[in-house]
């Protein structure tokens, strides 16, 4: 074949479901899943989301720009709005992130509400001014000495909580 030129040369290479009106592709993808399609306008093997920005507009996508699957399917490559959006790269990895289930958010919620007894500002600030000993401050309170010392010397708090990368 010599590459795509419209979008019903798309369309007949790829099998089209009735029930969800996906095009998905049944061609070659690149190593992360996408379709790889040859591109007659570039003379050049490329992605979907630049084959469909020269077919609807006739000219290459703006940088930063990519176009999301929003009919969840990866290989989904109809250019509808149902099925496929022109957003930002971030928009595309939010579209993407997995999502916990119930139960683990829940879980993530009870040991936050477990740890933050240790956490406070005000603890913090004792920390900081106080003139105890690492080792009386870390037993009193449970804290590691590690940690405690990181709180001495200024670290910001939240920065040190276990859970700081889950915010």
């Amino acid at each position: 074949m010599n590459g795509i030129h419209a979008l019903d040369d798309l369309r007949d290479r790829c099998r089209v479901d009735d029930i969800t009106g996906c095009w998905t592709w049944a061609g070659a993808t690149t190593q992360s899943g996408s379709p790889s399609m040859w591109i007659p306008a570039l003379d050049r093997v490329g992605s979907l989301g630049t084959l469909l920005s020269i077919l609807t507009t006739g000219e290459r996508p703006r940088k930063g720009a990519c176009w999301m699957p929003m009919c969840g399917n990866r290989l989904c490559t109809r250019p509808h709005p149902e099925h496929r959006a022109l957003g930002t790269p971030s928009a595309l990895q939010k579209l993407n992130r997995p999502t916990l289930p119930p139960l683990h958010r829940a879980r993530v919620a009870r040991a936050r509400l477990r740890w933050s007894k240790h956490y406070s500002p005000e603890l913090a600030d004792e920390i900081r001014n106080g003139t105890e000993t690492l080792r009386s401050i870390s037993d009193r309170i449970g804290l590691n000495p590690t940690m405690v010392s990181r709180i001495r010397r200024g670290l910001a708090w939240v920065d040190l909580s276990p859970f700081a990368a889950l915010r």
